[in-house]
């Protein structure tokens, strides 16, 4: 997973989910390698939340459903946003 998120589609940018994603798996997976992730991916924090949001969300569940794998690492990433992504972004300016 090391390119994901940092691979431009056909307008220059990488996709918010891709982003996204390649944060979810270095928070699980390769917490030390963040910082270097969003110096490089540069997302836009307010739209990558949003998006984390939409995932952790009920509303993509039926009624009864257990939270998904994804829903419940977006939760964990949304929990601790600040030390993860603001404080990383910020430092990396």
């Amino acid at each position: 997973m090391p390119e994901l998120g940092l691979v431009p589609d056909g307008d220059g940018q990488a996709r918010v989910i891709d982003v996204l994603h390649g944060l979810l798996w270095r928070a699980a997976n390769q917490p030390a390698a963040l910082r270097g992730y969003l110096d490089e991916a540069r997302p836009d924090p307010q739209k990558l939340r949003l998006v984390a949001q939409a995932l952790q969300g009920k509303g993509l569940r039926a009624e009864g459903e257990n939270k998904p794998a994804e829903a419940q690492a977006c939760e964990r990433l949304l929990g601790a946003w600040r030390t993860l992504v603001d404080d990383n972004l910020l430092s990396g300016s």
